[in-house]
């Protein structure tokens, strides 16, 4: 990823399945909080990489209620089930 701007850089990766979240979409108003299931958990910041993209579900469900492929991803973090690793690269 090369960001163009006024300190422009760039960010390898070290394995390929490793999404970029850059700029958190805003949260439309004009819809009823208690239906839109279509906003996920964004991490906090504007520039964040990660090891899975969460569900989104429709106005009319919650994505978990949309089969096993639409479950939270569950982090499994140190020893031989570790699900979280990778290496970045940043070129300045």
């Amino acid at each position: 990823m090369k960001l163009d701007c006024p300190t422009p850089f760039e960010v390898y990766s070290g394995k390929e399945d490793i999404t970029l979240h850059l700029f958190t979409p805003a949260v439309q108003k004009q819809y009823d909080p208690k239906r839109n299931h279509t906003i996920v958990d964004y991490p906090k910041g504007n520039i964040s990489f990660m090891n899975a993209i969460p569900a989104v579900g429709t106005k009319f469900g919650k994505a978990e209620d949309f089969g096993p492929q639409s479950q939270p991803h569950r982090a499994k973090g140190n020893g031989p089930e570790n699900n979280v690793w990778g290496k970045l690269y940043f070129r300045f």
